[in-house]
């Protein structure tokens, strides 16, 4: 079964069937954006994870990432990010900044070298 998207004002809900699986609430200002992340970032929610970010960094927008309710990130989510940080790069100007990661979430960032790649704010 497919992931469904509901959009509504600034947040994208990925459900299946009448779970949600991934909410993603974007609060802008300028040339900032911070999105609130809450639920399982898992392999079959990478697109439309990727997709929303990466519009963004194309944009060269300033990404700051509220992990504190993520309860999972797949390895593909976390190579999605890798790729945002690269489209901030090429197009010179953002960042993108990772906050409340749950330890857990974090050792997965270190095993993987992902946590050299990407700006990641402790605590």
């Amino acid at each position: 079964m497919s992931l469904r998207r509901v959009i509504e004002q600034d947040t994208l809900r990925l459900l299946d069937g009448d779970q949600e699986i991934l909410s993603m609430e974007e609060q802008a200002e300028e040339d900032r954006v911070k999105i609130t992340l809450r639920g399982a970032l898992r392999s079959d929610t990478v697109f439309d994870f990727q997709d929303e970010l990466v519009g963004l960094a194309i944009l060269g927008m300033s990404l700051v990432l509220d992990f504190s309710g993520v309860t999972y990130l797949s390895t593909s989510c976390q190579q999605a990010l890798i790729l945002v940080q690269q489209k901030l790069d090429a197009a010179g100007k953002g960042t993108l900044l990772l906050t409340g990661l749950p330890q857990e979430i974090y050792g997965e960032f270190e095993k993987t070298g992902a946590s050299e790649l990407l700006m990641i704010e402790e605590g």
